[in-house]
């Protein structure tokens, strides 16, 4: 007989991936556990998790951004996934005019030219685990996913253990440049100062020439005898 049982998820650990409970499948009768491994056809099965709206289609995890200013920092980018950046190793610079060199952040803060540092976050996925008894981990081995949402994966697998639903992501996509140069002043630049156009002097009229009055001849003197 195929048992099948949810259980509490005694595996799981902070940071690990694990999202689910516990989901045992076993085969076996009469108090006997039978050890199914490497079957030609894959058994399959739904293991549902808390919804996660991360793991939506079309989710977008976004972009960050940092700044090394020397090679002591390891940067932390908020992503779903925890991401994190060492400034202190050699990496790839794109150029203003899209060309490539090999640069290291400054030794000391303000010793050189920083490095921006631009993060596309990792998006999540949902997959089916194992817990490996040998190894003490999970593990992916003989498992597919047939199907995933947001609250659920759909796994098959060629063995029967204790199986959970874990997240996986791939690296960041991190692309590494310098800082843009300031960009120039447009202030404008101020003309020369207007001189004040003098006004027209007027001239004070001229005195209106003066007619002499003419003189009336007064009576001439009788003749003397």
């Amino acid at each position: 007989d195929v048992k099948v049982a949810r259980l509490k998820n005694v595996y799981a650990s902070e940071g690990d991936g694990a999202i689910s409970d516990l989901l045992q499948i076993e085969l076996g009768g009469e108090g006997a556990t039978v050890k199914v491994d490497n079957l030609a056809e894959p058994i399959v099965f739904d293991i549902p998790f808390d919804y996660d709206p991360t793991l939506e289609a079309g989710y977008d995890p976004g972009i960050r951004t940092g700044t090394c200013y020397n090679r002591s920092q390891v940067l932390s980018f908020d992503c779903d996934v925890p991401t994190t950046f060492d400034c202190g190793e050699s990496r790839e610079v794109t150029l203003p005019d899209g060309s490539t060199m090999t640069f290291e952040a400054p030794v000391y803060s303000g010793d050189g030219v920083p490095l921006d540092v631009t993060v596309t976050c990792p998006a999540k996925t949902a997959a089916c685990s194992f817990w490996d008894n040998v190894t003490r981990s999970w593990s992916s081995d003989g498992c597919s996913v047939v199907a995933n949402t947001a609250s659920g994966v759909t796994c098959a697998c060629t063995h029967l253990t204790d199986f959970a639903a874990s997240t996986i992501a791939a690296d960041a996509d991190v692309v590494v440049g310098f800082p843009p140069s300031p960009a120039p002043s447009t202030a404008p630049t101020p003309g020369p100062t207007p001189k004040p156009t003098p006004r027209p002097t007027t001239s004070a009229p001229s005195p209106a020439p003066t007619t002499a009055q003419p003189t009336t001849p007064g009576p001439s003197p009788s003749p003397t005898h």
